[in-house]
């Protein structure tokens, strides 16, 4: 592992962006900018400023063309693996000079289903797809474990988050088990499943609309070996996430492979999952109307008592989690190195460290 100039850093980030999706309000963009992840680790110069990536926040890449201005002094490395980073925390020349800290998580990754398709309206089917996923092996072997389960839009660490709710399982035979339920099984013995609707014979076949990142391709791989076991055919589509994004608002997908960036504050629901904000005019991408969560969704807005707003956070996560209108997969941690010799202040806040308040420790 090539670390360049690594003495000459005043502190160094990690980060990574996986899958997700620039948020709509220009403020929320530009915060982006420093946060788009790179093919290597790079350090950033004077000179160098992060163009606007809002439409790309997926890629494996960075554009350079000074228009954006990012951090202002020669400080920064970015490393777009999670590899990398304990890469470095595992040398001991790098760690005995700097600190590795992993920050709470503030975005999760998410398998959104369209359930305006036919083949995803059953939610028995929904919960299928839900046992397909080898979640540990998507945190452990893909995420070298910088990650942790999630059930619900909601991040684990916040106070009103449904810790009582069990966690959908890599389950096989529980998938098979509700796909039949639901109709589907397999009656040629050809190793998918159908069933017969209007005379005709169809099968069971989904498409996954997936960023061209190494890593959601793994996921991709993963979900399309573990659900043939299940008689489920999964195809999988590379697709820039300046297609995924348009597509989705448009409604021309099945499912799809995507992030969601979270801020700090109180979750705010409404937008992705109110049937007021259903796609193409709001971010309800899954199509999903449920009357009774529209109804704790306008409490939740209208309400100011935080007892009263925590349990009525966690009933809708009970009806997100029955109803899966997406497989919540995970909630990937912040990854930050800082420099020791520099008095830093950290925070669970993007980017994870407030650049303006370090100082040299000599200096003081």
């Amino acid at each position: 592992l090539q670390v360049p100039a690594i003495d000459k850093l005043t502190y160094v980030q990690v980060m990574t962006l996986n899958g997700l999706e620039a948020p709509a309000n220009p403020r929320s963009r530009n915060m982006l900018n420093m946060y788009a992840a790179l093919p290597r680790m790079h350090p950033l110069n004077d000179s160098l400023a992060v163009s606007d990536i809002s439409q790309g926040a997926d890629r494996e890449g960075i554009r350079y063309d000074g228009s954006v201005p990012t951090m202002a002094t020669n400080s920064q490395l970015l490393c777009s693996r999670t590899g990398q980073f304990l890469a470095l925390q595992q040398n001991d020349s790098i760690a005995v000079r700097y600190n590795f800290d992993l920050l709470p998580a503030l975005q999760y990754n998410r398998w959104i289903l369209n359930l305006a398709n036919p083949l995803l309206q059953d939610v028995r089917v929904r919960k299928a797809l839900a046992h397909v996923v080898d979640y540990d092996h998507f945190i452990k072997n893909i995420r070298s474990n910088l990650a942790v389960r999630t059930v619900s839009p909601i991040l684990p660490t916040k106070r009103y988050y449904a810790k009582d709710l069990q966690q959908y399982d890599f389950n096989i035979q529980k998938a098979i088990t509700l796909m039949a339920e639901a109709g589907w099984t397999d009656s040629n013995a050809d190793g998918i499943l159908d069933k017969i609707q209007d005379g005709k014979r169809i099968n069971f076949v989904l498409e996954i609309l997936v960023p061209p990142v190494r890593s959601n391709q793994q996921y991709a791989e993963s979900v399309t070996e573990t659900a043939r076991l299940a008689g489920i055919e999964i195809k999988t589509t590379t697709t820039d996430l300046t297609e995924i994004g348009p597509k989705t608002k448009n409604g021309d997908f099945q499912t799809a492979f995507m992030g969601a960036v979270l801020f700090p504050g109180l979750a705010e629901l409404s937008q992705r999952y109110h049937s007021k904000y259903l796609a193409p005019l709001g971010d309800n991408r899954s199509r999903y109307v449920n009357p009774k969560l529209d109804e704790i969704l306008d409490r939740i807005g209208a309400t100011s008592d935080d007892a009263a707003r925590d349990l009525l956070y966690v009933e809708a996560q009970k009806i997100l989690y029955d109803d899966l209108p997406e497989i919540f997969l995970f909630a990937p941690f912040q990854p930050v190195i800082t420099a020791k010799k520099f008095e830093g202040v950290t925070t669970a806040n993007r980017p994870g460290y407030y650049e303006q308040l370090f100082k040299s420790k000599s200096a003081q």
